[in-house]
């Protein structure tokens, strides 16, 4: 998997990667709360991506990759199992709400952000079954 550092991320990057010279999966390191300066400015980098995604016509679904870790509130009494059912009903409308996505962006607990690119891991698939 590639990964990104901060300095090498530009929207000419980004853009490459997820549409010119399109790769599975990256990850990108972030300063700090999934954030970056690119030209100058502090972007928070789901959001940009988000955007460039968008701007070609393709979905995506952005989610913090420990939200399963909500769940487990349940331990707590009275108001725990309350909030782990509203955490599951959460993530349930959301799932339902982008659903099949182009791409991934899982916004990790360490500063890091990966990207998935659901639509290129299945037009491989399909070149491998073709030419096999």
């Amino acid at each position: 998997m590639l990964v990104l550092e901060p300095k090498d991320v530009s929207r000419e990057a980004l853009i490459r990667l997820l549409f010119t010279d399109p790769v599975d999966e990256f990850e990108i390191k972030t300063v700090d709360s999934w954030k970056l300066v690119i030209d100058d400015e502090t972007v928070y980098l789901p959001t940009l991506l988000e955007e460039l995604i968008e701007a070609n016509d393709h979905s995506c679904r952005i989610y913090t990759q420990a939200r399963a870790a909500s769940l487990m509130s349940v331990s707590i009494p009275v108001i725990g199992p309350v909030t782990a059912l509203g955490s599951a009903l959460g993530m349930a409308v959301h799932n339902l709400a982008t659903y099949n996505p182009d791409f991934e962006i899982r916004k990790g607990l360490r500063d890091r952000v990966r990207v998935t690119n659901h639509k290129k891991i299945k037009r491989d698939e399909i070149a491998n079954k073709q030419s096999q």
